[in-house]
């Protein structure tokens, strides 16, 4: 039962994975998009998994940026990996993922780098809104396609429902001949 709390509260406090199943659900019909989305959301959810361990790493304030740093370029390696397996074409929010992905790992390393061997604190306002800015973009990549799929299919529905007038018995007028 702890551990059901615990989850609900990183979710709570990680509200971006809550997005990220959400996206799942959007993005079914899309087999390419919604791999992408469930590999991300797999992601995610191990870090919320891993960050108890990393806790217990000896000196983690060392290691901490170089372990996320990893992290997000196993998720590189994973999308590649994926699409080099299934021999699926690339789509554009593989490129959005990748490119995100990739800013991520260099301001892991140039954190790392800079807090660690040179002691400063210049790169904090690069590093927090960054790190915002790009999960951000990532997350409404993989959720609008499938939200926006979502209210064309209401959209339609509604259309067909009550804006539509379908008529049995229609009969076109005699003098507009036959």
């Amino acid at each position: 039962m702890t551990a059901a709390i615990n989850l609900f509260t990183y979710l709570l406090e990680h509200w971006y994975v809550i997005l990220l199943i959400v996206s799942c659900g959007l993005n079914y019909k899309n087999k390419v998009l919604f791999s992408l989305t469930l590999v991300v959301t797999f992601f995610s959810l191990m870090s919320i998994v891993v960050w108890n361990y990393v806790l217990l790493i000896p000196d983690v304030t060392r290691w901490f940026y170089v372990f996320w740093a990893a992290w997000d370029a196993l998720l590189i390696f994973a999308i590649i990996g994926m699409r080099i397996y299934f021999k699926k074409h690339i789509i554009k929010q593989d490129i959005v993922v990748l490119i995100l992905s990739g800013f991520n790992v260099s301001l892991q390393l140039i954190r790392y780098i800079e807090r660690h061997y040179f002691g400063t604190g210049y790169t904090n306002p690069l590093y927090e809104y960054g790190m915002m800015i790009a999960n951000a973009i990532i997350m409404s990549t993989l959720f609008f396609p499938g939200m926006w799929n979502l209210i064309k299919t209401i959209g339609e529905w509604l259309h067909d429902r009550f804006i539509t007038v379908k008529s049995v018995n229609y009969r076109r007028p005699r003098h507009l001949g036959d």
